[in-house]
């Protein structure tokens, strides 16, 4: 087969250069995993607060009580409003002091939940730290391989790339790796030039669209003054008229 050769060490370079992009995928993802693992490393003990201290606090104090509707009437009857806002103060002040009373009374147990998180959250950091360290150790090898090779610029080492020039060189549209290279930056520059032109297109028809909004309001206005000229035509031929007839 033509080019089988050249094909054959593409594909090659190809399987390394996929295992590359996979490895860096990876490294990505345990980052993401790292991410949300800070994140979620207080979820449990925000969750517990977030069942029992609303409960706590109203067994303690009730409920708060309601302030006047922004309807209501009420609102304007000044001993009313100051009685009102003593109540809610008074309980914001109580809630304060409730809220206080519920992190002594939990703290055994919000305690235990926390080295409890604490514990979980030390044991999946390390086992992700040491699942990234070894994909960058990974990753170093696989750039190291990939330099040493020297078969493509660096702005064509991707998978999808070689993928094309690879199918170029099959369809005997490329009998070498500069000419496969040519005709991949051919059909680049070919898919931009469409992206451009499609590109112009919409923003042609967006400026018909509002060319002819643009015309159909002057059209209006153009026509509403036409009409109210007939109209001063007709009172003033009205008007004419009459004073003929007085004559």
């Amino acid at each position: 087969m033509k080019n089988e050769v050249l094909i054959n060490e593409l594909e090659l370079f190809l399987e390394l250069v996929g295992n590359y992009e996979f490895a860096i995928n990876q490294l990505k993802k345990i980052d993401d995993d790292i991410e949300l693992l800070h994140i979620s490393k207080s979820a449990k003990l925000e969750a517990f607060d977030k069942g029992y201290l609303p409960r706590y606090i109203e067994d303690k104090i009730g409920e708060r009580p309601k302030d006047f509707s922004y309807y209501s009437p009420l609102r304007f009857v000044k001993p009313l409003k100051v009685q009102k806002s003593k109540e809610l103060k008074k309980y914001d002040e109580n809630k304060k002091e409730a809220t206080q009373q519920y992190y002594r009374d939990f703290a055994e147990q919000r305690s235990e939940i926390q080295r409890r998180a604490e514990s979980d959250f030390s044991q999946k950091l390390s086992l992700l730290n040491k699942e990234k360290k070894a994909v960058q150790l990974e990753i170093e090898k696989l750039d190291k391989q990939i330099s040493s090779k020297e078969l493509l610029p660096k702005r064509f080492i991707k998978s999808n790339s070689i993928r094309r020039m690879i199918r170029y060189l099959k369809e005997w549209r490329a009998d070498s790796i500069k000419e496969a290279i040519a005709t991949l930056c051919f059909e680049e520059e070919l898919k931009q030039s469409f992206q451009n032109i499609d590109s112009r297109l919409v923003r042609l028809e967006t400026n018909v669209q509002n060319f002819d909004e643009s015309i159909k309001e002057e059209i209006g206005i153009r026509f509403d003054a036409i009409e109210s000229s007939l109209g001063d035509l007709n009172d003033k031929f009205d008007e004419l008229k009459r004073d003929k007839t007085h004559i």
